[in-house]
């Protein structure tokens, strides 16, 4: 079940200590899948969820080893997702919603920014980012 919340700026920058300490833990977890799936692929295998029939036992290890990391980076970013935070990115990007003269909207953040200064419509992912000129025309619900 996906949480909708909707956070004004403020409370999304307040949360970013919270989501950077995620992502720290996140992102090594994320490279190593990356580098496991690299290598599978240079050597002419696909990583898939459930490979059929026989595989070498090379494979069968790297196979473990990503379902293996999928877990631990599920346990890090499922917090982060049940306070209504989308994980755009593993490694770093997620968006907040947010209400912007009535409309829904998503706060941006990547990891190597300081704040949430940037926003895009549900249907135009990053490259539609637009910079925030005003924090308070973005309005989100009270968070406890």
């Amino acid at each position: 079940m996906e949480l909708h919340r909707h956070f004004s700026v403020e409370d999304a920058n307040a949360l970013l200590p919270r989501v950077r300490r995620a992502f720290e833990r996140a992102r090594p977890l994320h490279q190593r899948m990356v580098e496991v799936a690299s290598e599978m692929r240079a050597r002419g295998y696909q990583p898939a969820a459930s490979p059929g029939g026989f595989v070498p036992g090379e494979v069968s290890a790297w196979q473990h080893e990503l379902e293996e990391l999928g877990q631990q980076l599920n346990q890090v970013l499922k917090p982060l997702i049940e306070l209504g935070i989308e994980i755009k990115a593993s490694d770093g990007l997620v968006d907040f919603r947010s209400r912007y003269h009535g409309r829904t909207v998503y706060l941006c953040w990547r990891w190597d920014e300081e704040t949430i200064a940037w926003f895009h419509d549900l249907d135009d992912g990053f490259g539609g980012r637009r910079k925030i000129e005003n924090i308070k025309a973005f309005e989100g619900e009270m968070l406890n």
